[in-house]
C-alpha cells in the first residue's frame, strides 16, 4: 500500500474513533457541565460501560501530564500499567460488575496519594453503561516528612502542610516559594519557632488561637486569611482551609493555602482610591450625586444637605429628580435627557448641562442649577453616573445685574452719541446763520468803505488786508460747518433719509472716483430723526471702508421698506475679507465705526450684519424700526441709591 494512502486511511480511523466517541460522551456532561466540571479542582474521569476511558477533565489531565486525546480511548488499567504502577483491583471495573459505588486510596503516577470514587450510572434497566470517577490528593498515614519518594502531592500552586503536636510534618514546595523557608528549615521548626517566625506580628495571637482551637477540636471555621512574613522579611497574604485528618493513628491538621498577596493589594488599592474619593467628593463644596442605570442615588456627600436639605444616607434610593429637573420635567418623571442613548452606552465621557436645569430643596423652593453630568462603568459593564451640581442663582442675579449695567451703559452711549449729534448740529446752524452772515455783511461794509470813502494808500492798504482776513475766517467757518454737517447734513433733517443717501452718493463716487448706485423703492418711510442719522452714518462708514479696502468697481445703495423696519443694504464686487478674522480693519473702521454703530441700532431695536468672504464682495445689511422711538433722557439713569456693581 503506498505510503500516503496508509495515512490517508489511518486519519480516517482515527476521526472515526474520535466521532464514536464524542458520540458517546454528548450525553454525558452537556457542553455546560463540561465548562463547570473543567473548573474544579478534583480529578474527574467518565468511563464508558465497558471500562474505556471516554473523557477526563483538566485536573485530570493535567494531574497525568497527558492531553485528553492521548488518554481518550484507553482502558483503567492500562493508564497505570503504562506508567508501571498496574491495578489490578481496578475500581472502574468494580463499579460496572457491582454497580455499587467504589472507594479507594491509591498511589498516584504522578506521586502522592490520591483518595478515589467511582460512581457507575445505570440505565432504565439498571445496566451500567458508565462509570465517574471523582478524585482528590490526601495525605495518608504512610505518609513521612521530607521523604523524596513522596514529592507529588505539591506540584501544584497550592501550598500544602501538615501540623501535628505542633511541628510541621510535611511542606509541598509551593510552601517553600511562598514562604522562602526550604522543607529542612521548615521541618526543625519548633512550636515558638512556627508561631513567632511565620506568622505576621499584627495577625499572631488571633491566628494562634484560631490553630490552636482546630488542633483541639474546639473551631470547626477552616478558612481564614491572613498575613505571614517570609524568610527574607517580605509580608504575605495567604488564604487557607484547614481539615483535620490523621497521620499514624493521631489527629493532624492539614492546611492548604494559596498567596493571595495580589488580591490584598489591589484590594488595598481599590480601598485607597475609594477612600480618596470620598475624601475629595466630602470636602467638595458643590452636591455629588453617583446613581445608577435607572437613575437612582447610590452616593451622596455632605453637601446634598447645604444645598438641597436632605441629608446623604435620606438622599440615598431616591430617584435624581426628586432634586434635579431637566427642561420640561415634572418631579418624580424621568430625566429622559439624562437617560439618552449617547450616555446609556457607558462609555466614559463628561457632559456639560447647564442650561433648563432646576433645583428642588425639601422645602420646595426651586433654584436655578449648573451640572456635570459624567458617566463611568464597572469590570461588569454595570453604568453608573456621577452628577455635580451647582446653584447659580447668586452667579446668575450676577449676571442679570451685569446684563442691565452692559444695557445701560449702551443706552449711555447712545444717547451721547445722540447728543454729541444734535450739539454738532446747533454749532453747525449757529456757524452758518450767525458767525458766517456777520462776517458776511462785514466783509461787505468794508468793501462798501473800500470803494466810497476817500483813504490814503496806507489806510486802503490796511483796509484790503483785514477785508482778506475776513475773507479767511469765512472760509474757516464755512469748512467747520461742513465738517460739522458730515455726519448729519441739514438735509437729513430738512428733506429726508433718502435725500440725504442720494446726496451721499454722488458725493462719495465723485470723491473716490467709484461708480454707487443708489435704489429707493419709493415707499415712505416714518422714521425718527435718532434713527435716520444712524442710518445715514452707517451708510457712510460702509461706503469709506468699501471705497478704502474693497477695491471695488461698484457698488450699490438700496433702501426699501420691510413691513415695519426700514433696511438699509450697502453691497460691493470687491475683494472681500473673513468676517472672522479679528485683525481685520475693514469693520470699525473709520469714524464712528460700524461696531459702534451696531450697538447704537442695537439699542434701538435694530441690527447690523456683515456678509463677506474673500473674492466674493461684501454686503453690509442694516435694519431699524420706522415708528419713533419716544426721545430717551439725556443724562443718567441711575435712581438714586441704586447699587451699580461698581467698586468705591
Amino acid at each position: 500500500m503506498p505510503r500516503g494512502a496508509g495515512e490517508v486511511m489511518e486519519r480516517q480511523t482515527n476521526k472515526t474513533r474520535a466521532d464514536a466517541r464524542q458520540n458517546k460522551v454528548a450525553a454525558f456532561p452537556t457542553r455546560l457541565g463540561r465548562y463547570i466540571i473543567n473548573c474544579v479542582s478534583d480529578q474527574v474521569y467518565y468511563y464508558d460501560g465497558e471500562g474505556q476511558l471516554e473523557w477526563a477533565n483538566n485536573s485530570a489531565c493535567a494531574a497525568l501530564d497527558r492531553k485528553l486525546d492521548e488518554l481518550a480511548g484507553a482502558k483503567c488499567d492500562d493508564i497505570w500499567v503504562s506508567m508501571g504502577n498496574p491495578r489490578p483491583d481496578c475500581i472502574v471495573k468494580e463499579a460496572i460488575k457491582t454497580a455499587t459505588v467504589q472507594e479507594t486510596t491509591t498511589e498516584h503516577p504522578g506521586g502522592g496519594f490520591w483518595t478515589a470514587k467511582a460512581y457507575p450510572l445505570t440505565n432504565e434497566a439498571n445496566t451500567v453503561v458508565g462509570v465517574i470517577i471523582v478524585a482528590r490528593d490526601t495525605v495518608s498515614s504512610e505518609l513521612s516528612p521530607g521523604d523524596p519518594a513522596r514529592p507529588g502531592i505539591v506540584t501544584s500552586a497550592e501550598g500544602l502542610i501538615v501540623i501535628q503536636d505542633y511541628r510541621i510534618i510535611f511542606a509541598n514546595p509551593a510552601v517553600a516559594r511562598i514562604s522562602g523557608y526550604d522543607t529542612d528549615a521548615l521541618f526543625a521548626m519548633d512550636r515558638d519557632a512556627l508561631r513567632n517566625r511565620i506568622l505576621h506580628p499584627d495577625d499572631r495571637a488571633r491566628v494562634w488561637d484560631h490553630l490552636e482551637a482546630l488542633l483541639r477540636g474546639e473551631d470547626a471555621s477552616a478558612v481564614d486569611e491572613f498575613r505571614i512574613t517570609g524568610r527574607n522579611g517580605d509580608t504575605r497574604w495567604v488564604e487557607t482551609r484547614a481539615v483535620m485528618t490523621e497521620f499514624r493513628g493521631r489527629s493532624a491538621l492539614r492546611i492548604t493555602f494559596l498567596d493571595v498577596t495580589d488580591r490584598w493589594a489591589a484590594n488595598d488599592a481599590l480601598r485607597r482610591s475609594e477612600e480618596h474619593f470620598r475624601s475629595v467628593a466630602q470636602t467638595a463644596t458643590d452636591a455629588i450625586f453617583t446613581t445608577d442605570r435607572e437613575m437612582k442615588i447610590v452616593f451622596a456627600n455632605d453637601a446634598v444637605k447645604r444645598e438641597f436639605g436632605y441629608s446623604p444616607e435620606d438622599a440615598i434610593g431616591e430617584p435624581l429628580d426628586r432634586f434635579l429637573l431637566i427642561a420640561g420635567d415634572k418631579p418624580g418623571g424621568p430625566s429622559a435627557e439624562m437617560r439618552d442613548d449617547e450616555l446609556q452606552t457607558g462609555e466614559s465621557a463628561v457632559i456639560q448641562r447647564t442650561l433648563g436645569v432646576t433645583g428642588l430643596r425639601k422645602n420646595g423652593e426651586r433654584f436655578p442649577a449648573e451640572i456635570s453630568l459624567s458617566t463611568w462603568k464597572t469590570m461588569r459593564r454595570e453604568v453608573f453616573f456621577t452628577i455635580i451640581a451647582r446653584d447659580i442663582s447668586e452667579r446668575q442675579k450676577a449676571q442679570e445685574k451685569l446684563l442691565r449695567y452692559q444695557e445701560r451703559l449702551r443706552a449711555m452711549a447712545s444717547d451721547l452719541a445722540l447728543a454729541v449729534e444734535q450739539e454738532r448740529r446747533r454749532i453747525a446752524t449757529g456757524l452758518h446763520d450767525s458767525i458766517c452772515q456777520t462776517l458776511a455783511f462785514t466783509k461787505l461794509r468794508l468793501q462798501r468803505i473800500q470803494r466810497k470813502e476817500q483813504l490814503d494808500e496806507k489806510a486802503l492798504t490796511a483796509l484790503t488786508e483785514v477785508c482778506e482776513f475776513v475773507d479767511q475766517a469765512i472760509q474757516e467757518a464755512r469748512t467747520l460747518t461742513s465738517d460739522l454737517s458730515r455726519l448729519s447734513p441739514p438735509v437729513l433733517y430738512e428733506v429726508g433719509l433718502e435725500a440725504a443717501l442720494k446726496r451721499l452718493v454722488e458725493e462719495m463716487s465723485e470723491q473716490h472716483g467709484i461708480t454707487i448706485e443708489f435704489e429707493d423703492d419709493g415707499e415712505e418711510k416714518p422714521i425718527g430723526n435718532d434713527i435716520r442719522v444712524v442710518l445715514f452714518q452707517s451708510a457712510r462708514e460702509a461706503l469709506i471702508n468699501a471705497a478704502k479696502h474693497s477695491r471695488a468697481g461698484k457698488v450699490v445703495v438700496r433702501i426699501r421698506k420691510d413691513r415695519r423696519m426700514a433696511r438699509l443694504e450697502i453691497e460691493d464686487d470687491g475683494v472681500g475679507f473673513d468676517p472672522s478674522d479679528r485683525s481685520s480693519n475693514v469693520v470699525g473702521s473709520g469714524g464712528f465705526g460700524l461696531v459702534s454703530l451696531r450697538e447704537r441700532l442695537a439699542h434701538m431695536g435694530g441690527s447690523m450684519s456683515v456678509e463677506s468672504a474673500p473674492g466674493k464682495g461684501t454686503k453690509v445689511a442694516i435694519s431699524a424700526p420706522m415708528k419713533p422711538l419716544s426721545e430717551p433722557p439725556s443724562v443718567i439713569w441711575f435712581k438714586e441709591g441704586e447699587d451699580t456693581g461698581a467698586q468705591d
